[in-house]
């Protein structure tokens, strides 16, 4: 995910390009939600995880929106991940 992202926030370092603009990740988590809490598997909650992309948004004069997930990627069935793509569509209709 950072690699992708974060060139092109790099790119425009020092410019104003970004000004003003929102910043909205959509990923994807393989594990269930209740793994990223502090007391779950990975103890680390998911907007932590993505602190050094909102710090960078921040830094270029962005905002940072909650970001767009899915979780529990890795055992998702063909239902639940059409009504996940619904989400997203009305979230990119809104």
């Amino acid at each position: 995910m950072a690699t992708t992202i974060m060139p092109s926030l790099k790119k425009w370092h020092g410019g104003d390009k970004l000004h003003g603009k929102e910043l909205q990740l959509a990923i994807t988590v393989g594990g269930a939600k209740s793994k990223y809490t502090h007391e779950g598997e990975f103890g680390v909650t998911g907007p932590e995880l993505l602190k050094p992309l909102e710090t960078t948004a921040k830094h270029v004069g962005m905002t940072f929106v909650k970001p767009f997930a899915i979780h529990g990627m890795l055992s998702i069935t063909d239902e639940q991940l059409d009504e996940e793509v619904q989400r997203y569509v009305r979230l990119l209709s809104e």
